[in-house]
């Protein structure tokens, strides 16, 4: 298999700092991803991290910038869900050994008007 997946680890708490986050992170693939290497098609999926007691998650999710899989530096369309706080960002995700840390993830602009998001087709 071609795809690579990145170590992703996060920690969301209150505005006090101190109190952790109760809720989910939710991942969605917007478009079916083509591994040129073993030639599979992969449809849009959902990954969901469910907050620990300290508001952290851990989650394995494939990597955007793999070179074997079509197309390259796709991004997440991320669902942030705790008891105060919604939101939804766009992401990639690029291979990095070890653990990325979820708050050095910059959110990427995003015009849901448009046919595509940098490069890559974006569904009605």
């Amino acid at each position: 298999m071609a795809l690579t997946t990145v170590t992703l680890h996060g920690q969301i708490l209150e505005l006090d700092g101190l109190t952790p986050a109760v809720g989910t992170v939710t991942f969605k693939t917007l478009i079916e991803l083509n591994d040129l290497v073993d030639n599979i098609t992969y449809q849009p999926s959902t990954f969901v991290a469910t907050l620990d007691v300290n508001g952290e998650f851990t989650i394995v999710l494939p990597a955007t910038d793999n070179l074997d899989i079509l197309p390259l530096n796709w991004v997440y369309q991320v669902f942030i869900s705790t008891a105060t706080w919604r939101a939804t960002e766009y992401v990639q995700l690029p291979f990095a050994p070890g653990i990325t840390e979820f708050a050095d993830l910059e959110p990427l602009d995003y015009d849901p008007g448009a046919m595509s998001f940098a490069g890559v087709p974006v569904p009605p």
